[in-house]
């Protein structure tokens, strides 16, 4: 079984590597470095089995043959012709690219025959979608105020977002805005880097968003404009 993770997030990545580990039950784990091994090594592993039969996980980061910039030679094909859906050896290229080259046959055919998961870098129109994933994964509720709260505060990495969210949720399974803000760490430094760049764009309402946040969380006036000095 193939799977492709690409995108410009390795955070993301990583706990996307987790995620499936933990879905398919597999307690096998070998990774591969695509800029160092040669191939041969890799395929290798691909066609033998374990001791007991049981499933694994081949890791292959640096798949960057996948993308427009290779840097390994590696012969596609050889992954191609090793494709299946058997979930005994699953295998996952790590993409570090903002896309895939579909321009190149071989790329195009290597996704029709695996699973393709995007992992790029969180933004204002993507981190909403990412919360409502996990809140359904882990089956907690957030109150209305509570959840506009803590998706302004809860900052933009996946790894700290989960780990907020699998906190809350060992504390209750109905979250109000007070649990938010006694539980959740604020991340300034990234919600700081927004509000400069709403500064230069002359975005005031968004701005204004970021202002009003930093005071809702306690911050006097002059400390963030220390921070905004700081960014400048």
């Amino acid at each position: 079984m193939n799977i492709i993770l690409y995108g410009n997030d390795t955070n993301r990545m990583r706990q996307k590597v987790e995620a499936l580990k933990k879905q398919y039950k597999i307690e096998y784990v070998l990774s591969f470095d695509a800029t160092k091994e040669e191939q041969s090594n890799i395929l290798n592993e691909m066609d033998s089995v374990t001791i007991f039969d049981e499933p694994k996980m081949i890791v292959i980061d640096q798949s960057t043959f996948l993308s427009a910039k290779d840097t390994t030679k590696y012969d596609i094909e050889a992954f191609i012709r090793r494709s299946n859906e058997d979930q005994q050896v699953i295998v996952i290229y790590c993409c570090p690219a903002q896309k895939l080259d579909g321009r190149k046959k071989l790329v195009k055919k290597m996704q029709e025959v695996s699973k393709v998961i995007p992992c790029m870098a969180l933004d204002e129109k993507s981190q909403p979608a990412l919360i409502q994933e996990l809140l359904k994964k882990y089956q907690l509720d957030m109150q209305p105020q509570a959840y506009d709260y803590f998706i302004a505060n809860a900052g933009m990495n996946p790894m700290n977002i989960e780990n907020d969210i699998r906190k809350l949720k060992t504390y209750a399974d109905t979250i109000t805005l007070k649990d938010v803000k006694a539980l959740v760490a604020v991340a300034p430094n990234e919600d700081i880097f927004k509000m400069v760049n709403a500064l230069f764009e002359k975005q005031t309402t968004r701005f204004l968003q970021y202002y009003r946040a930093f005071r809702q969380q306690g911050m006097e006036p002059v400390a963030i404009v220390a921070l905004l000095a700081g960014q400048i």
